[in-house]
């Protein structure tokens, strides 16, 4: 009897509000052998507490990538289902302004030929 309550207990207190989950994925070679690839830092009920969270921690540097997930009671299936919020990668973030950088200098070219072929 006790389980049927907690598990109505558990569903209720889901319904009222999402609860957001902050996790963090580890670099490769900051893994300790047998650790896994992920690991959940923060549970709350407050998008902009978790928001906040994995901001601080994407901007340490020391992830791979950093996630927010909403937890929530899906009420037709009555199930508890996680959907990724909000992904912080930080692989991308080393490649980008190198990225952007040599982007500009294509287009740019681009346009100093293009500009050379009407000027003749």
């Amino acid at each position: 009897m006790s389980q049927v309550y907690a598990h109505a207990h558990a569903h209720s207190a889901l319904s009222a509000e999402p609860e957001y989950a902050v996790y963090i994925y580890h670099h490769p070679e900051n893994r300790l052998e047998g650790q896994n690839d992920w690991e959940m830092r923060t549970r709350t009920t407050s998008l902009q507490d978790a928001l906040d969270e994995a901001r601080c921690l994407h901007e340490s540097r020391g992830y791979r990538m950093v996630e927010v997930k909403k937890r929530a009671l899906n009420q037709r299936t009555a199930r508890v289902q996680d959907q990724t919020f909000k992904v912080f990668d930080c692989q991308s973030d080393e490649q980008g302004p190198s990225a952007k950088i040599a982007l500009g200098a294509a287009f740019s070219a681009a346009a100093a030929f293009m500009a050379s072929l009407l000027l003749n």
